[in-house]
């Protein structure tokens, strides 16, 4: 119980962007369970984030290893993945994640942008890529981002018109929501 209790003290410091002081509390919940699942993806995901990608990655993988059914631990693998130019394995972990997860947006969108622009012809796949850009819009709602990546797709597919429009709506709402960017 003590284990939980402070990675229950290391969710609520995350959550008010007491990082290092949550960094701390997962730290030590593995040390008192080192098979705590929850805190080493937590602390991974959080990790993940900032950038810190070689503390990362360790920590997820051990998440993983003791519970493979955790869609953001594969999404944050994913995204290291993809920063470090492995396309194949973030891919496997992105749709390891909507296997999971199959409403979670973040995961879709960044599999379409992978999908959309990865150099390795034999992944890219910009039909696939406008699929999950239209699920990522469909549980999302109409999120510029994700109209953006939409588009993108769209124009990897060679669908130029439509990519256009799309991104031309990405924008107005863009600065409807008061972004400018």
């Amino acid at each position: 119980r003590i284990a939980e209790t402070q990675f229950e003290l290391g969710a609520v410091l995350e959550d008010r962007e007491e990082i290092e002081a949550a960094f701390a509390h997962y730290e030590r919940a593995l040390a008192l369970d080192p098979a705590h699942a929850r805190a080493a993806a937590r602390w991974g995901i959080a990790l993940a984030a900032r950038g810190r990608f070689a503390e990362a990655r360790p920590l997820l993988e051990r998440s993983l290893a003791l519970d493979r059914e955790q869609g953001l631990a594969h999404a944050s693998l994913a995204q290291i993945d993809a920063a470090q130019d492995r396309p194949r394995e973030a891919a496997a972990h992105y749709r390891e994640s909507l296997r999971l997860d199959p409403d979670y947006y973040i995961a879709a969108n960044n599999l379409a942008q992978l999908l959309a622009t990865t150099s390795d012809t034999e992944l890219r796949d910009p039909a696939e890529a406008i699929r999950l850009a239209q699920a990522a819009l469909r549980a999302a709602g109409e999120h510029p981002a994700v109209l953006d990546m939409l588009a993108l797709a769209q124009a990897a597919a060679g669908q130029v018109a439509h990519a256009v429009e799309t991104a031309t709506r990405a924008s107005e709402l863009a600065r409807e929501q008061g972004d400018a960017a």
